[in-house]
C-alpha cells in the first residue's frame, strides 16, 4: 500500500469535498491562506500515518512562539483536521 502524504488529500484546496461551498469568501480565503502558509509547509509531504499528536503540539508551540494570534492558530488546526482522511 502506498503511503499518502497529507498534501495528497488537499488537491490544491484547503478542505476536502464540498465543505467550502457554504463558506463566505473571507472564510475561504482564511482557510486557503492557513493551508498555504502554515499547514502545507509543515505537513504537506508527511505521510498521514506518521502524523502524531506530538507533531501537532510542536507546530502549535512554534506558531505561538512566532506570535500568531489564537484565532490564526485555531484556524490552522481546523484546516489540518479537515485534511486528514476519516479513520477506516
Amino acid at each position: 500500500m502506498r503511503k499518502q502524504a497529507i498534501g495528497h488529500y488537499a488537491n490544491g484546496r484547503p478542505v476536502i469535498g464540498g465543505q467550502l461551498k457554504a463558506a463566505s469568501t473571507p472564510t475561504r480565503v482564511g482557510y486557503e491562506t492557513a493551508w498555504r502558509l502554515r499547514v502545507e509547509p509543515r505537513f504537506g509531504s508527511m505521510p498521514v500515518r506518521q502524523l502524531k499528536p506530538s507533531h501537532v503540539d510542536d507546530w502549535v508551540a512554534d506558531m505561538i512562539e512566532q506570535g500568531l494570534s489564537v484565532s490564526k492558530i485555531t484556524e490552522s488546526l481546523g484546516v489540518l483536521m479537515r485534511k486528514r482522511p476519516a479513520p477506516s
